[in-house]
This record gives C-alpha cells, sequence and structure tokens, in this order.
C-alpha cells in the first residue's frame, strides 16, 4: 500500500479532518488516479490520514495511505499528478511504499515551539520540572464526560532548550 507524505500549511490549517479526506479524494479523481474502494453496501474510497492533526495546526509530516485501483503508475508520477490537483496549503512531499500499518503506529515525533515577545524568566526550567514529574495529569474529553489521565506514560523523551524569542520541544 503507498503511503503519501504530505503537508498542511498556511490557510489549509483550517481545514477539518473530513475536509481533508475529501480533498484527497478529489485530488486522485482529478489526477486521474482511481482510488481502490471498501466491499460492501455503502463503498468509501480507501484512504486513511494517520494521526490527524487538530483544526488550525500546521504540520510537516503528515502520513496518508491509499489504494490504487487498477493503475500501476511509479511513485514519482502519483506524485506529479497529485501535486497539481490540491488547494494551496496542501504540499505533497513525497510518495513510497508503505512500512506499517497505520493502526500499528503508537508514537508521534515532533517538535512544539512556544513563541513570546518576551521569554518569561525561568520558562524553561518550569517547563521541563513539569515534565520531570511523576505524573502529569490531565483532563480529558470522552463520550461520557470529561476523565483524568495521566500523559506521561505516552512521552518516551522530551528535549526543551530555548531558542531565539521562544522555547522549543522536541
Amino acid at each position: 500500500m503507498p503511503r503519501l507524505l504530505f503537508e498542511k500549511t498556511g490557510d489549509a490549517i483550517w481545514m477539518s479532518h473530513l475536509d481533508l479526506m475529501r480533498l484527497f479524494q478529489r485530488g486522485f479523481k482529478r489526477a486521474g488516479l482511481p482510488l481502490k474502494h471498501t466491499q460492501g453496501y455503502n463503498p468509501r474510497p480507501s484512504v486513511s490520514i494517520a494521526l490527524p492533526m487538530s483544526v488550525g495546526v500546521s504540520s510537516h509530516c503528515e502520513l496518508l495511505d491509499f489504494d490504487l485501483d487498477g493503475c500501476d503508475a511509479s511513485n514519482e508520477e502519483i506524485l506529479s499528478k497529485l501535486s497539481g490537483c490540491l488547494v494551496g496549503g496542501v504540499k505533497c512531499l513525497a510518495v513510497y511504499d508503505g512500512g506499517r500499518k497505520l493502526r500499528e503506529l503508537s508514537f508521534l515525533k515532533c517538535r512544539i515551539t512556544l513563541e513570546y515577545t518576551v521569554v518569561p524568566c525561568g520558562a524553561v526550567e518550569a517547563i521541563s520540572a513539569l515534565f520531570g514529574r511523576n505524573e502529569l495529569i490531565v483532563a480529558k474529553k470522552t463520550k461520557n464526560g470529561l476523565q483524568q489521565q495521566d500523559i506521561l506514560p505516552m512521552i518516551r523523551h522530551i528535549d526543551i532548550h530555548p531558542a531565539d524569542g521562544g522555547i522549543i520541544m522536541d
């Protein structure tokens, strides 16, 4: 199953996950790249975005898995055809044969940049102390209301350091 690496920046950050899915479904159709469809009463195009970002968040490394139906275009052809069929702010970076299935992905490597006009005194130390605790409980909204969850077991590694006009967390 091929995998598409893409970025979502600019005005495209305001697109919801479902709008982004529709955008790619239409983009493949415009590019003349027929997607496989699921079997059953109500077939859907076979596309899946791994770990979709929230509305208002830009990303330079999102993943989309897809399956083509009866089309044996090379990865370079798929990339060039699809690149011209998407809206501004959504840019295809690479197409390659997929690795692990998206549902098997459990960790995400990301960088968070906190930008300030003036970085608060002791901010790096305070953030480091926050993530250095034994537990970090946050409220998580679920179908059944708010639940408390410790997020520290979900963080494998964090590096916090000052940068020009901000703080970077890797």
